[in-house]
């Protein structure tokens, strides 16, 4: 097998027995490359993942900063992937949304310490303060 191209990642086993492999995905101030790895269980999963990366990415699927925060995803979601494709009530509502439910609780987790809990603790004290299903679900859509 040939050599992989410039920045299609490079593939390696692990002492552990797993896959891993990983891909330039940019520069931080420093200069310095930044990484983003995947795992798997086999060659071909990790090659998978990786060939799949640069779309994930071109379409803001794939975070490739670890430490970017909700509300900071948030933002960029809205602004530069949302704000063209839906009208600008709909936009206007997920921004009060963001602002006015999200990013109160939620907002200065970092998104790769988000979890399952954290958004049910969220659902949990909207309903408590008589937020309606509605509203909650339209929250949960923003996030999803």
């Amino acid at each position: 097998m040939g050599r992989r191209g410039k920045g299609e990642g490079s593939i390696f086993k692990r002492k552990d027995g797993r896959w891993c492999g990983f891909i330039t995905v940019g520069y931080d101030e420093k200069g310095n490359k930044k990484k983003k790895f995947f795992y798997g269980r086999t060659r071909q999963e990790v090659a998978d993942k990786i060939n799949q990366a640069p779309n994930e990415i071109k379409q803001g699927i794939l975070i490739t900063d670890n430490n970017i925060t909700l509300e900071n995803w948030l933002n960029i979601w809205l602004h530069q992937y949302k704000k063209n494709q839906i009208n600008e009530s709909t936009f206007d509502d997920y921004e009060s949304i963001i602002k006015n439910h999200i990013n109160p609780l939620l907002g200065k987790y970092k998104l790769k310490d988000l979890r399952p809990e954290n958004l049910q603790m969220l659902y949990n004290e909207k309903h408590k303060v008589g937020l309606s299903t509605k509203r909650i679900k339209h929250i949960h859509v923003i996030l999803h």
